[in-house]
């Protein structure tokens, strides 16, 4: 696979636009499962709404971050739903690759809320962040 210097940087830009905007939610709440459910289906909304390739990263990065902000209940919500997704991928045929790398970014969610970083500490913008391009064929 050849890879292009620039791999990236355009979907970086575009998210780095779309998080101009971004307003976090007002820190931990306790409404059980509805929030973080929220969060992940935002999420998923915006992921599509963007069209963005290359940003399934970032948004599975920042479901998981959102939710796992939210304290003992959000953090197990979102990893549930993650992982719910995860296996319902593998049992419809998407690569072991992909799913890996979303794994790989729901982590870095959940470790950045865990660590106290900020979204943007956690979740880069730029896909090169998450994986090694190299590693992978036909995904961007």
């Amino acid at each position: 696979m050849h890879t292009l210097s620039n791999w990236g940087e355009r979907t970086a830009q575009r998210l780095n636009n779309y998080l101009d905007n971004y307003q976090e939610y007002p820190g931990t709440t306790h409404t059980g499962i509805l929030a973080p459910a929220k969060d992940m289906l935002r999420n998923d909304r915006d992921l599509r709404e963007t069209g963005l390739v290359g940003a399934d990263n970032f948004f599975h990065c920042k479901a998981n971050y959102e939710t796992a902000k939210r304290g003992f209940w959000g953090k197990t919500i979102g990893k549930t739903i993650s992982t719910g997704r995860e296996l319902w991928g593998i049992a419809s045929g998407d690569p072991l690759a992909d799913v890996r790398k979303d794994w790989h970014a729901n982590q870095r969610g959940w470790n950045g809320a865990k660590e106290g970083l900020t979204l943007g500490q956690s979740c880069p913008t730029n896909p090169k962040s998450y994986v090694n391009p190299d590693d992978y064929e036909d995904i961007y």
